[in-house]
């Protein structure tokens, strides 16, 4: 009698597992068969690559950027051979991050990375871009599309229904709720909360541990709580 129940149990743990595995897989886009150039070498490169360890991969940077002290832990950008590796984009910035993409050739093959301690709970209802990075301690729930080169950062939360466009950078402990709508080139700074059914337009800066009540229509920098315009 103790087998009819546990067989099903065990059966329904291993799919559990089995799938999580291939995902987070797929989302490493096949690493393990190239090596992996990771452009940045500041905080943000470094906890990325963390859960890297089993992959073959190094640092780069723009050449002005080496000096006596990383010359031999780093590479320049302009060394990497682009057919041999997949690029994993580490740059906070999203200003910057763009001007890397713009000036990189056409063909390059950019990572998607997924952290493995990162919680996706209706993956197939998550869209994730291109050259996006979500990492440790994130969930994100359902029906969310998030675009190109953004930047998730650690433990931020995003409810259902949520759009994010490309280029953004969501600092760590973000709390986005549902239906919410974020444009390109958008930085929002650590803690900041986002209420539900909010729409904010492109290049915005909201400043951290503000608190956003209303729709962003203005470009701009933002702070406060209640928000409030200050560039």
């Amino acid at each position: 009698m103790l087998i009819f129940i546990l067989v099903p149990i065990l059966t329904f743990i291993f799919i559990l597992i089995f799938n999580t595995k291939m995902f987070r897989f797929n989302m490493l886009l096949h690493s393990s068969n190239k090596h992996i150039a990771i452009i940045g070498n500041g905080g943000f490169a470094r906890e990325v690559a963390c859960n890297l360890k089993k992959y073959s991969y190094n640092f780069y940077v723009n050449k002005s950027f080496i000096t006596k002290e990383n010359i031999n832990t780093v590479g320049a950008i302009e060394d990497i051979n682009f057919d041999k590796s997949k690029i994993l984009l580490c740059i906070g910035d999203p200003v910057i991050r763009k001007k890397i993409v713009d000036s990189l050739p056409k063909n390059v093959h950019y990572m998607t990375y997924i952290d493995k301690y990162a919680l996706i709970l209706n993956k197939e209802t998550v869209n994730i871009g291109v050259g996006s990075i979500i990492t440790s301690g994130c969930l994100l729930t359902t029906n969310i599309n998030i675009g190109k080169f953004t930047v998730i950062n650690l433990n931020t939360t995003i409810g259902h229904d949520t759009t994010i466009g490309n280029f953004v950078t969501v600092s760590p402990g973000v709390n986005i709720s549902g239906n919410v709508n974020i444009g390109n080139n958008n930085f929002y700074g650590s803690n900041v909360s986002i209420r539900d059914n909010v729409t904010i337009c492109d290049n915005v800066i909201v400043g951290m541990g503000s608190t956003v009540l209303k729709n962003i229509q203005i470009p701009g920098t933002y702070f406060g709580s209640p928000l409030k315009i200050n560039i």
